[in-house]
């Protein structure tokens, strides 16, 4: 009981001689815009959140419940307004037989077309606010967490891991940030505009050019994903093995060489390298945990709008045009392929963050 207590003692020692500030901070605006939503974590700090996250597990559950439940009722005006728009289709597919051959029959739908393109242009803007804005959290968050997530990796004895580990994670940040702005997320809203094209007219068929877009789409942000977790993986197994063996030998010669002490010098070691190590997964935890939930809560939001466009079209798919309910349609298919995007972008960081942490806990396992 006496190990255990000292150990918690230098573990809480380690975290309170490194500045955190810069990557917790975020737990701090978590807990501002979302705290409604958050069950009680103690006193407040993201450590205890963490560490007594299993004792709290059906409230981050209703949280997300009531958070997704707000979110609906806050967008529920849109179904509504699409909805009504269909019907208004409906409505004139009607009545257009009494004004057959006239310019009225033309002309209407393609006003009420253009209102449920300019509804689904204001959704995309939008979309595309939510996910710059979390990109651009998260590369910052990453860029406060990684340093000091490296150096704690260092401290419990894995400096090779550290120094294979932290070129990939960073090159990764920057890579996979700049492929979902310039290339993964352009090509699912030109998938949207082409399919809206599609509806327009028959006269040119857009779809096979819209699908070509998402499929590329999926396939970069796949391949990259497999890539980079394969390499990173890769390359800190091997440095982590040089690490337990590095670390291994020090030992042996620490308790041979030295007389009388040398048993006593390393049991030490081994002591305050395993409050190093428990540190390091604390800190990898914390940081996977608040990188979830700066992407989760914009990712329900967008979720839950795109869900609404979907709904309107399974509505009135019966009474509808079928052009505009093709059209509200595509568009739900490619803000499901936005908000999937960005959820995917989230857990190759989070995987990334746990796949070190596993990883550099092998130079203990060795010694």
């Amino acid at each position: 009981m006496n190990e255990h207590q000292e150990v918690d003692k230098l573990i809480k020692s380690q975290l309170e001689e490194q500045d955190h500030s810069a990557w917790t901070s975020y737990w701090t605006e978590i807990t501002e815009s979302y705290g409604d939503f958050l069950p009680s974590t103690g006193d407040g700090s993201i450590w205890d959140a963490v560490f007594n996250f299993d004792e709290g597990v059906w409230g981050w559950v209703q949280g997300l419940i009531s958070y997704t439940m707000v979110q609906i009722t806050d967008h529920l005006h849109l179904i509504f307004w699409l909805i009504l728009l269909l019907l208004l289709s409906s409505f004139i597919h009607v009545i257009e037989q009494s004004f057959n051959g006239s310019n009225v029959a033309a002309v209407s739908p393609l006003i009420l077309m253009g209102l449920v393109l300019i509804t689904i242009t204001s959704s995309i803007q939008l979309f595309l606010e939510v996910i710059f804005e979390s990109l651009q959290v998260t590369a910052s968050f990453l860029n406060g967490l990684l340093p000091l997530y490296i150096a704690s990796i260092t401290l419990s004895g894995g400096p090779a891991t550290s120094a294979a580990s932290f070129p990939i994670l960073l090159a990764m940040v920057y890579v996979i940030t700049a492929l979902m702005k310039s290339v993964i997320v352009p090509l699912f809203i030109f998938s949207i505009f082409f399919d809206q094209l599609n509806c327009l007219t028959d006269r040119y068929s857009m779809g096979k050019v819209a699908a070509l877009c998402r499929q590329t789409g999926l396939w970069i942000l796949g391949v990259t994903a497999v890539a980079s977790v394969s390499i990173l993986s890769i390359q800190t197994s091997a440095a982590a093995a040089a690490d337990g063996v590095a670390a291994k030998s020090v030992k042996t010669l620490a308790g041979t060489m030295l007389p009388f002490v040398g048993k006593v010098v390393s049991d030490t070691a081994d002591l305050v390298m395993t409050s190093s190590m428990l540190a390091k997964n604390m800190i990898g935890a914390a940081g996977g945990f608040i990188l979830m939930l700066l992407i989760l809560f914009p990712a329900i939001k967008m979720l839950v709008i795109a869900v609404m466009y979907r709904l309107a079209a399974v509505v009135m798919e019966p009474v509808a045009g079928s052009r505009l309910t093709e059209a509200v349609d595509a568009a739900s298919k490619g803000m499901f392929h936005l908000a999937a995007a960005l959820l995917l972008t989230s857990c190759i960081f989070f995987i990334s963050i746990i796949v070190v942490m596993f990883i550099s806990n092998i130079p203990i396992m060795i010694r």
